[in-house]
């Protein structure tokens, strides 16, 4: 490559920049064009930050982009599912119920922090799984794996009775 032409810069193997970078926003809303086509969504948290750092200490700065579980809480149509998962320190139930219905889930996964063997650097979990009809099924503490297999039979079992409601509305 010329240095002169790419000025110190990489673009992914190119010598010059690409004409056009779309922005996350635009990002996003191409990701949500095509999760129509989605039966059901799993959507787990994502977080964007910047690291900037000295010679003595570093900054994250956190960046708030598009929720885009939100968005697609508002489009979702009624033969699609989406699952979210909640991380909570206080008042754990409450909160994921409101995030159950802020985002329209129809399925909310939570986790606890202050559960012991569970969630973070132990192959255990303890979950409880809350649903939009306001059901609630408490998991007790067992291997990542089988809290797995739960979430997805739960999921299955939900998805199957929304295709059943579905079918009868046709």
């Amino acid at each position: 490559m010329n240095d002169q032409t790419n000025s110190g810069r990489s673009y992914l193997g190119q010598d010059t920049a690409p004409a056009y970078v779309p922005t996350s926003d635009e990002k996003t809303m191409a990701i949500l064009s095509h999760v129509l086509t989605l039966f059901f969504w799993i959507l787990p948290p994502l977080i964007i930050y910047l690291l900037k750092k000295d010679e003595s200490s570093f900054t994250i700065k956190m960046i708030k982009n598009v929720d885009i579980a939100y968005e697609f809480g508002k489009i979702k149509t009624t033969d699609q599912l989406s699952i979210g998962f909640a991380l909570e320190t206080n008042d754990e139930v409450t909160n994921a119920m409101h995030k159950l219905a802020r985002k329209n889930f129809d399925i909310v996964i939570l986790n606890s922090l202050n559960e012991a063997n569970a969630a973070f650097g132990v192959d255990t979990n303890k979950i409880t799984i809350l649903q939009k009809d306001l059901t609630q099924v408490d998991f007790p503490t067992q291997s990542k794996k089988q809290v797995a297999e739960d979430i997805l039979s739960v999921t299955c079992n939900l998805y199957k009775e929304t295709k059943r409601m579905v079918a009868e509305v046709l």
